[in-house]
């Protein structure tokens, strides 16, 4: 199992950054978002209705299924999502180091952006976007968390804005 999960806070950039790793390694990409509503509709809120999501654990239970069915079909597959879930109180919770090994989580990818850049793109696309302080604030939690499940796992996180010349042969060389 291989599975590249590329992380970061909503709108910084992961379908697009995805969709171009995709491309370039000729490997399919998931949203973890996506494969939850394929499973339990409910489950993350339709678009307009914020970023918080109600179960949490029950929700990772679902993903791990979800790529275990995607792994038995393809040798590797990459993955965007987060290491840090909003619930509906606002809280963020850290996605445990358990659930990343459990989906085959070979490398790291967590994409920052300024908070100003973030803040601009998630007001185009939803109308409304928190603060800059909370932006950056979750950001820093996705980060540490990144850092966390890359330690305990053993595995490589790259840290980039998605525009390091490197990364694609640095990727090519752990995938293959």
């Amino acid at each position: 199992m291989a599975v590249l999960f590329v992380c970061g806070i909503h709108g910084v950039g992961k379908t697009t950054f995805c969709q171009k790793l995709s491309e370039a390694l000729g490997i399919p990409s998931f949203s973890s978002s996506s494969l939850i509503k394929e499973s339990a509709k409910d489950a993350i809120p339709a678009p307009g209705q914020g970023k918080s999501v109600k179960d949490v654990s029950g929700n990772q239970q679902i993903l791990i299924t979800a790529v275990q069915n995607k792994l038995s079909e393809l040798p590797q597959l990459i993955l965007d999502g987060h290491t840090t879930i909003i619930d509906s109180n606002g809280a963020w919770h850290p996605i445990g180091t358990d659930v990343f090994a459990a989906i085959g989580t070979t490398a790291l990818i967590m994409l920052a952006a300024p908070p100003e850049v973030i803040h601009e793109r998630i007001l185009k696309r939803d109308g409304k976007a928190p603060t800059l302080d909370v932006m950056a604030r979750h950001q820093e939690a996705e980060q540490a968390q990144a850092q966390i499940v890359a330690t305990e796992l053993g595995i490589r996180l790259f840290i980039t804005g998605g525009k390091d010349a490197g990364l694609l042969s640095d990727i090519r060389r752990i995938l293959f």
